[in-house]
């Protein structure tokens, strides 16, 4: 047997009030133009915090036992690292060294450019836009 097909209720328009929408407050009216979101605005601009449920838990699972999770962890990597493992060197390269700087070679018409980016002229500026975006 087919199922019945439910009927949408519609809320009464009340009369002087404006329908609910996204942008009415808590009090059920519209907040100062001050107050409201800008078009592109982020609710959480500070994103998501720094320390999340899946890092804490992985944090006090490896800080468990007077630290003997951390110690076969350790024991792990240094023993994959000399198997040659690549992604352990580089683990254990980057918390021991730190992590290698990219440095990025910026040539104009097979010229350097010398010193740091925010030395550049903007006649400089201009020839490496130029070069990016090809042949015109």
């Amino acid at each position: 047997m087919p199922k019945k097909a439910k009927k949408k209720v519609k809320k009464p328009k009340v009369a002087g009030k404006k329908q609910a929408t996204s942008r009415l407050g808590r009090n059920g009216e519209e907040p100062p133009a001050e107050h409201r979101w800008k078009p592109g605005q982020s609710g959480n601009p500070k994103g998501r915090p720094a320390s999340c449920i899946i890092t804490k838990g992985l944090v006090e699972a490896i800080e468990k036992d007077d630290g003997k999770v951390a110690k076969q962890l350790r024991k792990v990597i240094i023993d994959k690292a000399k198997a040659g493992n690549k992604d352990f060197m580089n683990i254990l390269l980057d918390r021991t060294e730190g992590k290698v700087k990219e440095r990025i070679d910026i040539t104009t018409n097979d010229q350097p450019l010398g010193g740091p980016a925010s030395n550049l002229t903007n006649e400089e500026l201009e020839m490496i836009t130029k070069h990016r975006k090809g042949p015109e």
